[in-house]
C-alpha cells in the first residue's frame, strides 16, 4: 500500500479515535450535568424531543466532524491523484 495512503488511514484513524472518545465524555458529562438519568424512560415523541434538544451540542460535533473528515480526505485523496497523474 501506498505510504501516503497509509498516512491518510492513520490519520483518520487517530482523528476518529479521538471524536469518538471526547463525544462519550461530552455526552456524560451532559447526562450528568442536566441530571438526565433522573427522568423515567420514555419513547414518546416529546420525549425524544426534550432529549435531542439537551443534547444538541454534541449532534453539532458529528457535523463538524463529518464535515472535517470529509475535507480532508477529499483534499488527500485530490493530491494522491494528483501525483499519481503526475508521475
Amino acid at each position: 500500500m501506498n505510504r501516503k495512503l497509509k498516512t491518510l488511514i492513520y490519520i483518520v484513524e487517530c482523528a476518529t479515535i479521538l471524536f469518538v472518545t471526547f463525544t462519550i465524555i461530552s455526552l456524560y458529562q451532559t447526562i450528568v450535568d442536566q441530571k438526565l438519568y433522573e427522568r423515567s424512560f420514555c419513547l414518546s415523541s416529546q420525549c425524544l424531543d426534550n432529549f435531542a434538544k439537551e443534547v444538541s451540542g454534541i449532534v453539532l460535533y458529528f457535523q463538524a466532524f463529518g464535515y472535517l473528515i470529509t475535507t480532508f480526505v477529499t483534499v488527500f485523496g485530490v493530491i494522491i491523484a494528483l501525483m499519481t497523474y503526475y508521475s
